[in-house]
């Protein structure tokens, strides 16, 4: 994989983890590769992720829009999508720099909610893990069809779903 163009996205509100992503931009830009700090850009080789596993989905759906893949190291406690221990971070990143890594493809979520008043159409939303509805402040329960591809699934009604 030839990577010349990085962005490094990093866990908000985090000084610890911040500071290790400015690390990171200098350590890429040592080896000759551009890196820019929480921007997310179609140009972009790959998207390296500090944080945890909500750093990752807050990201997801831009990284599927530009097809970039995503390594997400886990700078916290528990990490299911965020595999790649902190300690572990400079290996991992140089062996994919090598090419001595296999990209595996995720399954993506594209959700569109169509209301039933105007306006009725959203723009899709891409999703890793779940997608959550939930009615709000409303009063009632919800009708909530579902639909998979183009093929009608059922209708629930409740005050939300996951």
């Amino acid at each position: 994989m030839n990577i010349r163009f990085v962005g490094i996205i990093t866990k908000r509100n985090t000084p610890k983890v911040q500071q290790q992503g400015n690390e990171l931009a200098a350590w890429f830009s040592r080896l000759g590769v551009r890196a820019e700090l929480d921007q997310v850009d179609p140009e972009m080789d790959m998207l390296v992720i500090l944080g945890g596993d909500g750093t990752l989905l807050h990201v997801a759906d831009q990284a599927s829009r530009y097809d970039l893949p995503v390594v997400g190291i886990n700078m916290g406690y528990l990490g299911f999508l965020t595999e790649v221990a902190a300690d572990e971070m400079y290996h991992v990143l140089r062996a994919i720099m090598a090419s001595r890594v296999n990209i595996e493809r995720r399954m993506m979520l594209n959700v569109r909610l169509v209301a039933a008043a105007p306006p009725r159409d959203a723009s899709p939303v891409f999703a890793l893990n779940e997608v959550a509805i939930v009615k709000g402040n409303a009063e009632k329960v919800i009708s909530l069809c579902s639909w998979a591809d183009e093929e009608y699934i059922t209708t629930y009604k409740a005050d939300g779903l996951i």
